[in-house]
C-alpha cells in the first residue's frame, strides 16, 4: 500500500482497456499509453530528475528520447522481453513472419537499450537480454533485482495441514504461455489410477478459460476459480502445500512474479522453467522443478514432494522465512532506489 503522505504525489494514467493478451485492441492500448506518458512528463513544471520506465517498448521508446532530449537520466526496467513476446504467439512455423511484421517493434526495442543511461531487469536472463538487444558494451550499467512480491496479510497461524496429502495452487492467468493442458492432463491421469491425494486449485481467468470448464466437468480433482483478491486468495493459499509455476516449452519467462506470490504464502514451488528459476529454487530449498510439457514427469515431481518435503506448518515457515529475507519487494526496491535511483537523481541535480 502506498502511505497516504504520498498518493498525492502519484498520477495515474488511463488507457484503452483489453481482455485478450492478443488482440490488436492491446497493441492500440499500449500506443495510446505510451502517448499519454510522454505528454504528461512534458506537462511536468520542470524535467525529472531522473526517468524509471518499465512498461511497454512503444512507452521505454518515447521515455529515451525524451530522456536523450532533455538530458534526463532513464532507467530501463525489463519486465518481459517485448516484442519478442509478441512472437510466441504466433505459430512456430509462423514465427518468422511474426517477427518481421513486428521489425518497427524491435527496432525501437534496439534503440531503447542502445541510448538508455541505465539498465535494470527482473533476472539475469533478461539483463542479458537486454544486453545484447542494445549492443552494449558497459555491463556495469545494468543490474538485475528480483520482481519480489508483498504479503503482509498471510498468517502462518492459520495453515490448514492435511498429512499425506498435496494440494496444488495455480493463480494467474489462464494464457497461451500457460500449460494449463499439462494440469488437466495431470489430472485426469491421477484420477484415472485412482490417485485421491493429488488435487488441484485454478484462480483467474483468461484466453483458456472456457477449455478449462469443459475439461473439469469429468474431472473431480479440480476446483476453478475466478480473479480473487488478496485476501480470498491467501485463504486458499492457506489449504494447499504447492504453487505451481508451469510454463510451455516456448514460454520466454525466466524469474516470473508468480515465484515470489507462491513464497510470500510460505508454497513449495513446483517449476517448468530450466536455468535461474530452476536454480534459485534449488538454492533457497523452496521449490523443485519437473521438464516442460512432460505429464508423466510433473507427477512424479508432485510425488516426490509429497513424500519427500516437509509441507506442514514448519516447513512452509521456513520457505516463508527465505521470502521475507531475499523476496520482499521492500528489500529488493528499498536497495534499488539506494543504489541507483538516488544516485542518478542526485548526480543530475549537481549537474
Amino acid at each position: 500500500m502506498v502511505p497516504p503522505e504520498d498518493r498525492a504525489n502519484i498520477k495515474l494514467i488511463r488507457t484503452l482497456s483489453y481482455k485478450r493478451n492478443v488482440s490488436i485492441r492491446r497493441f492500440v492500448s499500449y500506443i495510446a499509453l505510451s502517448v499519454a506518458t510522454l505528454w504528461n512528463i512534458l506537462k511536468l513544471r520542470r524535467p525529472p530528475d531522473v526517468v524509471v520506465c518499465m512498461g511497454p517498448v512503444e512507452q521505454m521508446f518515447l521515455v529515451v528520447v525524451y530522456g536523450r532530449i532533455r538530458r534526463v537520466p532513464v532507467i530501463i526496467d525489463v519486465i518481459d522481453p517485448w516484442p519478442d513476446v509478441y512472437v510466441q504467439a504466433f505459430p512456430r512455423r509462423l514465427q518468422w513472419f511474426g517477427k518481421l511484421i513486428l521489425t518497427p517493434y524491435f527496432l525501437m526495442s534496439f534503440f531503447t537499450f542502445a541510448l538508455c543511461n541505465r539498465g535494470t531487469a527482473v533476472s539475469q536472463t533478461y539483463l542479458e537480454w537486454a544486453i545484447r538487444r542494445g549492443r552494449r558494451t558497459d555491463r556495469g550499467s545494468f543490474t538485475r533485482y528480483y520482481l519480489g512480491a508483498r504479503n503482509e496479510d498471510f498468517k502462518l497461524n492459520e495453515i490448514v495441514q492435511t498429512p499425506d496429502s498435496l494440494t496444488c495452487l495455480f493463480a494467474g492467468q489462464f494464457g497461451f504461455s500457460y500449460d494449463i493442458e499439462l494440469i488437466l492432463n495431470a489430472a485426469k491421469v491421477l484420477q484415472n489410477a485412482g490417485e485421491k491425494r493429488i488435487r488441484f486449485i485454478l484462480c483467474g481467468a483468461g484466453d483458456k478459460e472456457a477449455e478449462i470448464v469443459r475439461a473439469i466437468k469429468t474431472l473431480g480433482n479440480v476446483e476453478l476459480h475466478g480473479w480473487l483478491n488478496a485476501e480470498a486468495l491467501n485463504t486458499i493459499g492457506n489449504s494447499c502445500q504447492v504453487g505451481l509455476c508451469c510454463y510451455r516449452a516456448s514460454a520466454t519467462q525466466s524469474v516470473p512474479t508468480k515465484v515470489f506470490d507462491y513464497l510470500s504464502m510460505g508454497l513449495h514451488v513446483i517449476n517448468s522453467l530450466a536455468g535461474e528459476a530452476e536454480t534459485l529454487l534449488e538454492v533457497h530449498g523452496v521449490g523443485s522443478s519437473y521438464h516442460a510439457e512432460d505429464v508423466a514427469n510433473f507427477i512424479e515431481c508432485l510425488q516426490r514432494v509429497r513424500c519427500g518435503v516437509d509441507l506442514g506448518r514448519a516447513g512452509r515457515a521456513a520457505i516463508r522465512r527465505a521470502f521475507d529475507e531475499h523476496f520482499d519487494s521492500r528489500v529488493i526496491y528499498n536497495r534499488m532506489v539506494d543504489e541507483l535511483v538516488l544516485p542518478l537523481a542526485l548526480q543530475r541535480r549537481q549537474v
